[in-house]
């Protein structure tokens, strides 16, 4: 029986154009979460940040040594490369990345 394809659960990153999306996993999440959407704008021209979460990829325990503001730097860096990139750029966000999304627009 063949094997469903894997995606990797790492940081993904593409520099395509002049547009920026920062895509953002959810809680107890990966980027595998995030990759396919990712993969596709960067193939449509679009430059992509699609960061792994302090304390995600690795164990559960890992996730009891990381706050909230250890995910908010995280994300607010992604941003910012962006926007130093890019003329324009949009975030998006699954589940908590959603919730980050929404601080990161306040």
């Amino acid at each position: 029986m063949p094997q469903p394809p894997t995606v990797s659960p790492g940081p993904f990153a593409a520099d395509r154009g002049r547009r920026g999306v920062l895509l953002i996993h959810g809680f107890t999440g990966s980027v595998a979460e995030t990759r396919p959407m990712g993969e596709h704008l960067a193939e449509h021209g679009w430059t992509v940040r699609c960061p792994l979460l302090p304390g995600h990829g690795t164990t559960p325990e890992a996730l009891t040594r990381i706050d909230r503001q250890a995910w908010i730097d995280a994300v607010s860096g992604a941003l910012d490369e962006l926007v130093g990139r890019c003329d324009e750029v949009f975030v998006g966000g699954l589940s908590l990345g959603s919730l980050l999304t929404l601080w990161l627009g306040a």
